[in-house]
């Protein structure tokens, strides 16, 4: 949760790319952690981070790159 962390700290200073990294080492650690526990979910807020990224690409311009994380988010979301 440290770089999800720092990357909602430096959302709310308006630091947007370092956020875009920080989310980016998030989403990779999680998906490590996936694969080293194979394909058990143990890092259930995957989605947030694709969110939160997503977010941050939009309000930056990268419009392709914030639409393909959205939409990531979506397909991993857990819907009752």
């Amino acid at each position: 949760y440290g770089w999800s962390n720092l990357g909602n700290t430096q959302v709310a200073m308006g630091d947007l790319t370092s956020a875009d990294e920080n989310y980016s080492q998030a989403i990779d650690l999680c998906n490590e952690q996936q694969q080293e526990n194979n394909n058990n979910k143990k890092c259930n807020d995957l989605y947030v981070l694709f969110l939160n990224r997503g977010t941050v690409r939009l309000n930056n311009g990268r419009l392709q790159e914030a639409l393909k994380d959205l939409q990531q988010s979506d397909n991993l979301r857990q819907r009752p």
